[in-house]
Parts: C-alpha cells; sequence; structure tokens
C-alpha cells in the first residue's frame, strides 16, 4: 500500500520446470485499489511429459512508479505442493482444459528455494486470491 492508502496492484506468474523459471507473465496494473478483481488468463504452453515437474509461482505485487516494487504475497500451485496448492493442481489435473476455481490465501514469501518453491512465513496475510 502506498502513502495515500492506495494500491495499484498486478499479479505475477512464474513458471518452474525442475526448479528452474522457465517462464513468466503478468496481467495488467489496476490503479488505486485495494480490491482488484484480476479476470485476465494467463496461459502457458507446456507438453505433457514436463507437467510432473511444473509448478506455478503466483505474486501479487504493489507497482510503484518510483522505487521498487512491493511484494503484497504470493503462494504456489503444483505437484509437490502441500496444502491448496496441491490440491488445486490435482484437481486441473483431473479437469484438463476446463476452468477450475479456488481461493487461495496470500502469504509473505520470504525465499525461492533450489527446486523453485516458495518459504512462506508461517501464516497468511489478509488476502486471499481466486485463481482458475
Amino acid at each position: 500500500m502506498d502513502i495515500t492508502g492506495a494500491s495499484d496492484p498486478y499479479v505475477k506468474v512464474c513458471m518452474y520446470n525442475h526448479g528452474k523459471r522457465v517462464r513468466k507473465k503478468k496481467t495488467s496494473v489496476h490503479r488505486n485499489t485495494l480490491n482488484p478483481v484480476f479476470n485476465e488468463a494467463l496461459t502457458f504452453d507446456i507438453s505433457d511429459g514436463d507437467l510432473e515437474n511444473t509448478s506455478l509461482l503466483i505474486s501479487v505485487i504493489d507497482y510503484d512508479t518510483i522505487g521498487r516494487n512491493d511484494l503484497i504475497g504470493g503462494f504456489e500451485i503444483g505437484p509437490g505442493v502441500a496444502g491448496r496448492g496441491g490440491e488445486h493442481w490435482r484437481t486441473c489435473m483431473e479437469r484438463a482444459r476446463k476452468p477450475t476455481t479456488m481461493w487461495h490465501p496470500l502469504h509473505e514469501v520470504k525465499a525461492i528455494t533450489k527446486q523453485g518453491s516458495i518459504s512462506p512465513s508461517k501464516s497468511p496475510i489478509g488476502s486471499s486470491t481466486q485463481v482458475h
């Protein structure tokens, strides 16, 4: 959040394969809002054989025109992810090429591990994101 109490959020999705970032995509920036709705499709081309070694790191970021952008929070979706991120991945694989919606709490992301996984703090921060 900026000094003015507003935020200019956008979403960045990074695709990891075998622990290496192979693609990234971003949504448009939503200006002056604390309750954005990102109704945008971000698609990645990936072979069926690579799916078991792929994960997505979803980050919500506050865009700043001056200085660095601020990370609001993030979460991970993938086959080796525990909890909601793994559950969402399995549901997507069972319903291939069909929209799948699930809410995910945003976590303060401390670091990205060598395997491409996030190292979240213990508790979620006060936001959730719905991913299709």
